[in-house]
């Protein structure tokens, strides 16, 4: 089975999954293009199931992911593919000699690439 079918953020097309199996697997290729900063993590629906395929990372000229997960996790039929993210926000730089300074003050943040998130 290879098939390829749209990836949906708020209701707008945004990319592309190529979807074939290996074995008791699906193989996931997904490439997409966002217009805003942000954290952007993919997920498969199918037949009331839902399956987290991972945070979307730079590749060439887009971003994308590359996964592999059971059929049974998904099941067989029509597959779906939607984006999901958290705003960016204001990003503080790390000091790697001392990267937990000051967190305590921090009370709605994450920690990502290139620093801490603030959320709000």
């Amino acid at each position: 089975m290879k098939l390829e079918k749209e990836i949906v953020y708020r209701n707008r097309k945004i990319g592309s999954a190529k979807i074939s199996t290996e074995g008791l697997y699906y193989r996931f290729e997904c490439r997409c293009r966002f217009r805003e900063p942000g954290i952007y993590r993919l997920f498969a629906f199918c037949n009331e199931k839902k399956a987290y395929l991972g945070i979307c990372v730079p590749e060439e000229d887009a971003f994308g992911i590359t996964t592999k997960i059971p059929v049974n996790r998904l099941g067989t039929g029509d597959i779906e593919f939607v984006a999901e993210s958290e705003e960016a926000g204001k990003v503080l730089p790390v000091d790697q000699d001392k990267p937990f300074l000051g967190i305590e003050k921090l009370d709605d943040a994450v920690l990502c690439v290139g620093g801490i998130r603030i959320k709000s």
